[in-house]
């Protein structure tokens, strides 16, 4: 028997290699060793759901569609689409959830599980169809556009299972972990590569985001193109990220999480764990030089801090220290932030010309949109070849606004159907935000905050990636999970209604 059992694994173990790269094979086993705590576990939901929340800064994928397109055909003839999505993706966060949501199916088929779908989301059905229609009319690439459909539809599954799934406290709590565990690995990695001077023109986990066919597909984005100024030699840290913004929207996403922990727990010692941590995670913001993902930080901690005062998470007495210290904070910081805002100008000025061409792009289909994905695609300039010592070399850029890149793909019925999905989630979340318990108050207040901030940070970026996409979607839906949570509890006689501190 047990030399069955080595054959079988040896066997395994040659095909794997041969059929899949060593990182993905990697992946796979360490994927069946994840398994074995779930047959000891009681509730292994909270155990999946972690692992779910920590595998999204692990941007690892498979495509699946190349037999279909070649991705690097898409990008020569079209440029690089500001969501990044050149192919179907498989990535390690899909495996995870594929491996949930299988059985949650199987019990809904069964009627062991009422299906819960916000009125809300109809709102975002009705853009589904609508980007649908555009594309199918209007869009240049068709593959682009069905590619983004179709990821776009997998992150609402994954909202739908999220809102239907998690429910107990524990369940949050796991959540709330791995988020924690993953700022502290990847501002980790941020700020290991940013010491040992790799940025992102050696990205040093490249090899784990994409498998490139042949060396001609490689991009050779220089670090330093179109910087100038004190600073500008510099080298932006990604981390485990394709591309430092992608890192910026990871911690803008969670330090105000930790920012609510700090301002609500009561123990001196938890206090000051948060804040470490805080510390690190804008530190490592800090060295990704995302100019406006900083700016987007400050917008979540000054909106954070009014929320906390509304909410009642924190009395006057607490809200005045806060405004105190982040006076002075400011005070101290604001030559920093100035010197940090001024480095790279000549990026800002290519940016307003992009912002120009951009706005013409849009005029000329300022209804039905130029088809989902396929922003580049129609912009004028947004790929150009320069000659260079070692040859023509391909240069893509890509709009650095997320709401232009959305009136231009979908136009003004899209960006209204799209935009009203996720405002109607914060106007949801606010209604809810005093009746919650102190723990989830605190969760709440956190992801609303952030959610402000990223709104802002889309200003200056074009919120393109699987990271950035994925924790939007894993926030929306704790938003509607928790405000579930609040409504079930006021039903409840009030002996039994939770009532415990966030510490």
């Amino acid at each position: 028997m047990v030399v069955a059992i080595g054959v079988v694994i040896a066997i395994g173990a040659v095909v794997g290699l041969t059929l899949l790269r060593p990182v993905l094979f990697t992946f796979v086993c360490g994927g069946l060793v994840v398994l074995i705590p779930t047959v000891v576990m009681r509730d292994p939901k909270p155990y999946w759901l972690f692992l779910l929340a920590l595998s999204i800064p692990f941007d690892v994928s498979k495509r699946v569609t190349t037999w279909l397109v070649e991705p690097w055909m898409l990008y020569h003839e079209f440029g690089l689409p500001a969501s990044g999505t050149l192919s179907l993706d498989f990535y390690l966060t899909d495996v995870i959830l594929v491996a949930m949501l299988v059985p949650w199916l199987a019990r809904l088929s069964l009627r062991r599980e009422t299906f819960y779908f916000p009125k809300i989301g109809y709102i975002f059905v009705l853009y589904l169809a609508w980007a649908l229609f555009v594309s199918l009319i209007e869009a240049t690439s068709f593959y682009l556009a069905i590619f983004e459909w179709l990821r776009e539809v997998l992150y609402f599954i994954a909202f739908l299972y999220l809102i239907n799934n998690v429910t107990t406290r524990s369940q949050f709590r796991a959540i709330t972990l791995a988020l924690l565990i993953g700022l502290v690995i990847s501002a980790g990695t941020v700020i290991v590569f940013f010491s040992m001077g790799i940025g992102t023109d050696s990205v040093a986990l490249g090899g784990l985001y994409r498998q490139q066919e042949n060396a001609s597909e490689t991009a050779h984005d220089t670090l330093y193109e179109q910087r100038s100024g004190e600073g500008s030699h510099t080298k932006r840290s990604s981390g485990l990220f394709v591309h430092p913004a992608h890192a910026a929207y990871y911690f803008e996403y969670i330090l105000p999480i930790v920012l609510a922990y700090i301002v609500a727990t009561r123990r001196r010692r938890d206090r000051l764990l948060f804040s470490t941590l805080f510390a690190v995670g804008l530190a490592a913001l800090y060295m990704t030089f995302s100019r406006s993902g900083l700016v987007g930080l400050l917008v979540s901690c000054i909106a954070f801090i009014g929320i906390a005062r509304w909410s009642e998470l924190i009395s006057r007495r607490a809200f005045a220290r806060c405004c105190l210290a982040f006076t002075l904070v400011a005070a101290v910081s604001t030559p920093v932030l100035i010197h940090f805002l001024t480095t790279r100008p000549e990026t800002i000025t290519k940016r307003m010309e992009l912002l120009d061409t951009a706005l013409a792009t849009y005029w000329q289909r300022p209804v039905i949109g130029a088809g989902l994905n396929n922003s580049s695609a129609v912009t004028e300039g947004a790929q150009s070849f320069a000659r260079m010592a070692y040859g023509t070399q391909l240069r893509v850029t890509v709009v650095h606004n997320h709401y232009l890149v959305v009136l231009i793909e979908v136009g003004i019925v899209g960006f209204v159907l799209f935009f009203a999905f996720f405002w109607q989630t914060i106007l949801t979340a606010f209604r809810h935000l005093r009746p919650a318990d102190p723990e989830m108050r605190v969760l709440l207040a956190g992801i609303v905050s952030a959610m402000g901030g990223i709104a802002i940070h889309n200003f200056g970026d074009p919120f393109g990636g699987h990271v950035v996409q994925a924790m939007l979607w894993l926030y929306t839906a704790l938003v509607f999970a928790i405000c579930r949570r609040v409504r079930a509890e006021a039903v409840l006689p009030p002996a039994h209604r939770a009532v415990r501190s966030p510490s």
